[in-house]
């Protein structure tokens, strides 16, 4: 099983230095937030968890990418946390999400 370590080293740097290059997730769970394309929920939520979080497709929409685990508790957990702080957040079935950056960069407005 998977922890909540990092997730990002699924996708090699030279293949994101090489441009665009979605990755599919791997089985268990991922913890998404929706973002409803405004980047200052990402920076409110990279600033509420002090890291960075990455970016991801869920069907057609993209999503805040916060936690990628093997572990059903620790998904849901993540989730809980999240909607305390008064995110968006849900719980998926990760292998059926692609991976587009697994950091964003944002900057202060």
């Amino acid at each position: 099983t998977r922890s909540l370590c990092d997730w990002s080293s699924d996708v090699c740097s030279s293949d994101l230095d090489r441009g665009f290059n979605p990755q599919p997730l791997g089985n268990g769970y991922a913890v998404l937030v929706d973002y409803d394309n405004q980047p200052e929920i990402a920076l409110q939520l990279q600033r509420s968890l002090g890291r960075n979080v990455g970016l991801a497709a869920y069907g057609r929409k993209h999503f805040l990418l916060v936690t990628y685990t093997g572990r059903r508790r620790d998904a849901t957990d993540s989730m809980l946390n999240l909607s305390d702080r008064g995110f968006l957040a849900f719980v998926v079935d990760s292998s059926k999400v692609t991976l587009i950056s697994p950091t964003i960069e944002l900057q202060d407005f």
